[in-house]
């Protein structure tokens, strides 16, 4: 017998929780996307979740590459189209209106209803929407980069990209922070090759330990404090999280009770 996903029990958790939004993409495979699909059917709740999809991740991160890949995760996740399909990746040796054309053309096929840019550059992002408003194309109407209360110090993988807070205040552009609670940072996660390079740093150490005391003193988890930072942002804010159980789903849904004050967002990043 074939092994059971683990993950469907926590997203039925996360809607009963009230969550909403599910993020994936065709890198994460078709056992990920499959899952879901299976869920959102059994659950019968296509109509009250947003779906956001991914497609152009490396080595596949060219225009004509977009249709056939949104033809897979569409089929796995058992929909006529998504709510927000994203490139994953950037080339930046493909012009931008390349990639515009692509996307506007599944947007007027109907099979996603707004297209965003993840791992762009701030000045790409808005030559894509540039080229878009002058062609009377589909805009990006988010970006998705990477945020958290620790400071990425090295991108994870290549062409990652860390968010450009001052940009998104302001322009008030929508951000879709991924890995929002630092791969584990604030969790005690083991300090492997990975955490040293990406996370380690004596600000991050100083940042995790002013969370871990607030946390102590408003009775949350330190994850719950470092995500409501990220929520707290001055422009619109969505935040990826990844928990492996229903423990650590948890202590993320606390995040959504928790309303930091304007001090204590400035006093955890000593800004």
């Amino acid at each position: 017998m074939g092994t059971v996903h683990p993950a469907p029990a926590l997203w039925e958790t996360f809607l009963e929780a009230s969550g909403t939004c599910f993020d994936t993409a065709r890198h994460y495979g078709d056992e990920t996307e499959a899952a879901l699909g299976q869920l959102v059917e059994r659950l019968g709740v296509r109509d009250s979740v947003v779906l956001v999809g991914k497609g152009g991740h490396p080595p596949h991160c060219r225009p004509e590459a977009i249709p056939a890949q949104l033809d897979r995760s569409l089929e796995l996740l058992r929909t006529d189209g998504v709510d927000v399909y994203l490139l994953h990746r950037d080339d930046p040796g493909v012009p931008v209106g390349e990639f515009v054309d692509a996307l506007d053309a599944e947007v007027r096929a109907g099979r996603t209803s707004a297209v965003g840019l993840s791992n762009w550059t701030t000045e790409r992002f808005e030559a894509f929407n540039a080229y878009a408003e002058r062609e009377a194309r589909a805009p990006a109407v988010l970006l998705s980069n990477q945020l958290s209360l620790a400071e990425m110090l090295e991108p994870m993988w290549p062409g990652c990209l860390r968010a450009d807070t001052g940009w998104h205040e302001r322009t008030q552009t929508p951000l879709l922070a991924w890995s929002a609670q630092a791969r584990g940072f604030f969790t005690g996660r083991p300090e492997d090759s990975e955490m040293r390079a990406s996370w380690l740093s004596e600000e991050n150490r100083a940042r995790r330990s002013r969370a871990e005391e607030l946390a102590g003193r408003l009775g949350v988890p330190v994850v719950a404090v470092a995500l409501a930072w990220v929520l707290a942002r001055p422009f619109p804010m969505l935040a990826a999280i990844g928990p492996r159980d229903h423990g650590a789903l948890a202590d993320c849904l606390a995040a959504a009770d928790l309303n930091l004050g304007a001090e204590e967002i400035t006093a955890l990043a000593d800004r």
